[in-house]
């Protein structure tokens, strides 16, 4: 928890430190997953720039950020200068860290993207925002695309990736109970969560995964209705 990790941008890792309250110096392993919230829009960059070294200049690398493990809130956005819009990012194709398991909120607006790739683990990611920019492709996991809200892409547009494991069609028994089926690589963990609104979701049950896929019985029969998903585990049950 105590090791450095290398943030290479210097933007990138000026606005960690202020969002750690703390002064230059090494950034571990326990400060990234300490963070919950990391404000590195270039409206929030430029309020504490000095602007007698230079144009504020862009990001150019997240590299080191994939460690936030508990980042909820993650603001990137550009803005509006005297000649316009104004990137925040030279990274015209984004593919985000599939470790950011724990982001809810993603503002990328005014950046000028091309193309946003969202990762099968950024599962609990409710609200996405891309105003501004030149999207081509925005391409996001097919299991969870339901609960996520997207400002600036039409909906229809988005490209679906298939998901590395999937639910069958559900029995629901004599008494009430229903059971699931799942199926996915053998040898996978994965966490079975469910929800009784699709925004609320509680880790239900953790399966590992064979060649013949997996089953589980909720035995709650006294729900009017309750939705389920299916994450990835990257540790053994009990981890």
């Amino acid at each position: 928890m105590a090791q450095a990790v290398e943030i290479p941008d210097p933007e990138l890792r000026r606005m960690i430190w202020r969002a750690l309250n703390e002064p230059p110096g090494d950034i571990t392993v326990a400060d990234l997953e300490s963070l919950t919230e990391l404000d590195a829009s270039l409206n929030a960059r430029a309020e504490h720039w000095d602007w007698e070294a230079g144009p504020l200049p862009l990001i150019e690398s997240w590299e080191g950020l994939e460690t936030a493990r508990n980042l909820v809130s993650l603001n990137l956005r550009g803005g509006w200068g005297w000649d316009g819009m104004v990137s925040n990012l030279a990274i015209p194709d984004l593919a985000l860290p599939s470790t950011l398991t724990a982001l809810e909120s993603l503002d990328l607006d005014h950046n000028q993207l091309t193309s946003l790739t969202l990762p099968q683990g950024l599962a609990r990611l409710q609200t996405l925002s891309v105003h501004g920019n030149s999207l081509l492709t925005l391409a996001v996991p097919e299991s969870w695309l339901s609960q996520l809200v997207i400002y600036g892409f039409p909906r229809d547009k988005v490209t679906l990736l298939p998901s590395t494991h999937r639910f069958h069609p559900a029995t629901l028994l004599s008494d009430g109970r229903l059971r699931l089926f799942l199926s996915g690589p053998p040898g996978q963990y994965v966490h079975v969560q469910r929800s009784a609104n699709l925004v609320d979701w509680e880790v239900w049950r953790t399966v590992t995964l064979d060649g013949t896929g997996g089953e589980v019985t909720d035995e709650t029969t006294a729900a009017s209705q309750r939705f389920y998903r299916v994450v990835d585990d990257n540790s053994a049950p009990g981890e």
